[in-house]
């Protein structure tokens, strides 16, 4: 019984302290815009991977980082290069 007590507060600190990692509550939506956002925050804090990701998409990098930023910031709704 101690185990699944101390498994459960684990998964409670874990999820404290990491948001992305969901609960039992979070939904679909909530959960692909969360991955989504990561990702963007990911790609804007590594620059080669954003230049390499704007070589592939035909355009400047400045534009690649502002479509992101924009996607970050929107949760991956807003309308982009990347969704047209």
């Amino acid at each position: 019984m101690a185990d699944k007590l101390r498994a459960q507060q684990q998964l409670e600190a874990l999820q404290a302290r990491y948001v992305g990692t969901g609960h039992a509550d979070t939904t679909k939506f909530e959960w692909t815009s969360n991955i989504q956002r990561d990702s963007c925050a990911s790609y804007i804090g590594h620059p080669p991977l954003l230049t390499y990701m704007a070589i592939g998409l035909g355009e400047p990098r400045e534009k690649s980082e502002n479509d992101t930023a924009r996607r970050k910031a929107t949760g991956g709704t807003g309308l982009t290069a990347y969704s047209i």
